[in-house]
């Protein structure tokens, strides 16, 4: 994303750093795991006046007499270090020199610091080796200075003389580890590579010829990878945000986030509000959050240790009203579904029984008070419905109404049928974040987060974007258990191609790409990868009243359609041991 330099801030990050800072000043935070290890960069160049930003790297061009100067900040993928290059096309570092100066360890005292020819390390004084911090420049300094600083940390400034290109490392946490990401210069091309698509091909792309949509889905899919892994999952986390964060991982197919997230999940306590009406039970939560890990990647280890710790659930039980047990018992149940094949049979029989067992302590069926309406747990349903793929069996007199303005109001717009409405509020959430336009917070490009702490905060609006397409629009419904994947797409009326490629089940990734020609709306199914074929459930909401003739790999078809208000639905189910062709055509509308 280019753009002259705002106002606005940006932030970057890899798998165990990140950097935050403004589009025209500079850097002023850079942390590494959960530790803030660097305030204010500075290399003395003036302000920025143009920006080129991408969820891992952010290049600027900067003010400098009679030069430009581009800076490169970049978050080291996989390593806990940062990068910051500054490269001038007049030769003005060979003349005047460039003055580098950084802040080390803000806000903290007591620190013991080294000035040595390669760089400056600084640690505090107890000694705890996790805590150490080093800088060093390339060409090498010809001076180097290091001071506490009044208000804590160490400032250090470092002056180059010679040289069209000078690059800061900045590395931290264990001796070992310091030293591993300093040997990370030599192959610093090889990081910028990796940085400009950091995901590769590992996750769902898009790939709609809507290059706006396809970068902000890559932002959004970045932005939820990384936020885990460098964030500081504790008191200070939201236990919902990291919930939703863990189930946009899934709806990509990216199980390391979710396993992160899920392991915050274990660290906290009491109930979140995941913002479907009721408070839930964190632990609730993080049950069903293991149990999706495994129903989407197969992974069965989380859901395993659930299943056996139920003992504890019994006091659980007997303190949950009906809404918080609601949760409990849709986290049981889906653990049941993801270990049917992975557990005994009675182990299975177990978890369905207490999921279906009634809350409170005296184990009695409440009977709703005369006059009162029954509430079914409505909360808990949402979240199942949600997930299921496609609620538009449920559609209502949906279209024409408002779309809610929260975060979760595209998606309950789709599952309950406005799927034009729902579409454009998803479009237009997920254009606000990319574009930092969002109302909700001051402006930052690819961010989609309301907190002003952006290095300490998770990316549960991305997260919840990621899932809204995925199950709202795709209706993906992945079973890895049985090797069997439900797509139920549902795409807005106006809509003609669409390009969906990585969708998960167990260890196999599926394509999917749609195509509309007059009246024919068309599906192909592509395998890419994956030990076993999985069985492919597609079952297309198209927009019309009545459906003509089908054709499967291009012979005709006898498929039942069913009419729910202006769209039909048709189902087909697949071996994907090769690609498949769906072809549909619409008789009236569509």
């Amino acid at each position: 994303m280019a753009a002259p330099s705002g106002p606005g801030r940006f932030l970057v990050a890899g798998s165990l750093a990140a950097v935050a800072g403004s589009e025209r000043s500079g850097v002023d935070a850079v942390r590494i795991g959960s530790r803030l290890v660097a305030g204010v960069v500075r290399a003395g160049t003036g302000l920025g006046v143009n920006v080129v930003a991408s969820p891992s790297l952010v290049r600027r061009e900067l003010v400098y007499p009679g030069a430009s100067v581009l800076e490169t900040v970049l978050p080291l993928p996989a390593l806990p270090g940062v990068a910051l290059q500054w490269r001038s096309y007049s030769g003005a570092y060979a003349t005047g020199g460039l003055e580098i100066s950084l802040h080390l360890l803000p806000g903290q005292t007591d620190l013991r610091y080294r000035v040595g020819e390669a760089g400056v390390r600084v640690r505090p004084v107890s000694g705890d080796d996790d805590e150490l911090v080093e800088v060093r420049v390339h060409p090498t300094p010809t001076s180097w200075s290091a001071r506490e600083s009044e208000g804590g940390g160490v400032a250090v400034v470092a002056t180059v003389e010679g040289g069209d290109v000078v690059t800061a490392l900045l590395a931290g946490g264990p001796s070992g580890r310091v030293e591993g990401a300093m040997g990370a210069a030599s192959a610093l091309g090889a990081h910028l590579i990796r940085a400009a698509d950091p995901m590769g091909a590992s996750v769902l792309a898009l790939d709609t010829g809507a290059p706006a949509l396809d970068r902000a889905w890559g932002w959004a899919t970045t932005r939820v990878s990384t936020s885990v892994a460098w964030g500081s999952p504790g008191p200070e986390t939201k236990s919902a945000d990291l919930f939703w964060t863990g189930i946009g991982a899934l709806a990509v197919g990216d199980g390391k986030t979710a396993a992160a997230a899920l392991a915050g999940l274990d660290d906290a306590t009491g109930t979140a509000d995941p913002g479907l009406g009721a408070p839930a039970p964190t632990a609730a939560l993080a049950t069903f959050l293991a149990a999706r890990l495994a129903l989407t990647l197969g992974r069965t280890k989380a859901s395993r240790a659930r299943a056996r710790s139920l003992g504890t659930l019994e006091e659980e039980r007997t303190r949950c009203g009906p809404e918080e047990w609601a949760f409990w018992s849709l986290a049981l149940d889906s653990l049941a579904d993801a270990l049917r094949f992975a557990a005994s049979r009675d182990a299975v029989q177990t978890l369905r029984a207490v999921a279906a067992s009634p809350p409170g302590r005296s184990g009695a069926v409440r009977l709703p008070i005369v006059g009162t309406p029954h509430v079914e747990h409505t909360a808990a349903a949402r979240l199942r419905a949600l997930l299921s793929g496609g609620g538009l069996p449920t559609m209502t007199a949906a279209a024409g109404r408002g779309v809610d303005v929260g975060s979760l109001g595209p998606w309950s717009a789709l599952a309950d049928g406005a799927v034009d409405e729902g579409y454009a509020a998803w479009r237009l959430r997920l254009d606000a974040g990319f574009t930092g336009t969002a109302i909700e917070r001051s402006a930052c490009r690819g961010t989609w987060d309301p907190t002003d702490d952006l290095l300490r905060a998770g990316a549960p609006e991305a997260g919840t974007l990621l899932a809204t397409l995925a199950h709202g629009v795709l209706g993906l419904d992945p079973d890895a258990p049985s090797g069997r994947l439900r797509l139920a797409p549902a795409f807005p009326t106006g809509m003609t191609a669409f390009r969906a490629r990585g969708m998960a089940v167990g260890d196999a990734r599926v394509d999917l790409e749609y195509r509309r020609d007059g009246t024919t709306h068309r599906f192909v199914l592509t395998p890419r990868e994956g030990r076993v074929p999985p069985m492919v459930v597609l079952e297309p909401w198209l927009p019309c009243a009545e459906v003509g003739a089908a054709r499967v790999d291009g012979a005709s078809a006898g498929l039942d359609a069913t009419a729910v208000g202006d769209r039909s639905r048709v189902r087909v189910q697949l071996p994907l041991d090769g690609v498949r062709t769906l072809e549909v055509d619409c008789s009236q509308g569509g």
